[in-house]
């Protein structure tokens, strides 16, 4: 599920790396030009997210709450700070 930001981050294209069941300690992309989005290493979120990460395909709770409660402002933050003036 990470080929494509293997890739991109082999060419060095901009990009924002959302994980949630797994781990960027195992799999970041490599490029200075990626920002990582992770709630796990997040200090401003609460509760902590004890369940993460756990490598399954689908939430073993039912809630998904890794990428859920990603809000998409922060995502857009990220790409602006890739993509200054965009």
């Amino acid at each position: 599920d990470s080929g494509l930001m293997h890739v991109a981050a082999a060419f060095g294209v901009p990009q924002v790396a959302v994980f949630g069941s797994s781990s960027p300690l195992h799999t970041p992309p490599l490029n200075a030009r990626a920002r990582v989005l992770w709630l796990k290493d997040d200090p401003l979120y609460t509760p902590p997210l004890d369940c993460a990460p756990c490598f399954q395909r689908e939430c073993p709770l039912g809630h998904t709450r890794c990428l859920n409660d990603i809000p998409a402002s922060r995502v857009l933050a990220a790409l602006r700070e890739l993509q200054p003036g965009a």
